[in-house]
């Protein structure tokens, strides 16, 4: 089983990521990524299959990160598949401690329902499909088709269905207790043209394409 060694969230202002740091979740419906583009959406997030889609859960607010394995860090450096760039338009980067980021969702952060995992991706069968309607609440919500595995997602879900005012708009969530300290990223000069590129975990940049990573 891969080692978790960081998690991460891409975002498209300062703002988000400080907010991040300071325990504020900016949190859209699963229904939301259903008319998004590229990598973003997905017209079958939340879905049990192509034909059945569970409307009461995807009116709950979920929250993405990308997960970041042991074996993708290569002398302090990040290596990151170059798609999460171009897919979610990121200009920063919040990068967390897994093992703070453990101990501080394990705390009770919400006062609503909630749970989180890592989402799997699999293509969706009978078998599938039986195990997801029948013995899971939210796991529906943690499962995508394997064409999304490079976004290496780890997601919050909270049990706390959203008005469509909230739908259209998001909603902010503020944890109770102020999130670990993250390290803030500035990849406004990210280049787009490689396979991958890297995050120096001293803040610098550092770009390079696959074969020269592995050499």
């Amino acid at each position: 089983m891969r080692k978790i060694a960081y998690i991460i969230k891409f975002t498209s202002k300062r703002k988000y990521a400080d907010a991040l740091c300071n325990g504020s979740f900016f949190m859209h419906p699963a229904h939301y990524y259903q008319a998004l583009q590229n990598g973003r959406g997905d017209v079958l997030e939340g879905a049990f299959s192509h034909l059945y889609i569970p409307e009461k859960r995807l009116y709950l607010p979920i929250y993405s990160l990308y997960v970041v394995y042991e074996d993708q860090v290569h002398d302090h450096r990040i290596t990151i598949d170059a798609r999460m760039m171009d897919h979610f338009g990121s200009y920063y980067a919040t990068i967390f401690k897994w093992e703070d980021w453990a101990l501080f969702m394990q705390s009770h952060c919400f006062t609503q329902t909630y749970a989180y995992g890592l989402v799997t991706y699999q293509d969706m069968n009978l078998e599938t499909f039986t195990r997801l309607v029948n013995n899971h609440r939210y796991e529906h919500l943690l499962t995508k088709r394997p064409s999304y595995h490079y976004q290496h997602e780890f997601r919050l879900i909270i049990d706390d269905p959203l008005s469509k005012e909230e739908m259209m708009i998001g909603k902010m969530y503020h944890a109770t207790t102020l999130m670990p300290k993250g390290t803030i990223v500035d990849m406004k000069k990210c280049l787009k043209d490689h396979d991958y590129f890297m995050i120096d975990m001293n803040g610098a940049m550092i770009y390079c394409d696959y074969e020269n990573l592995m050499s």
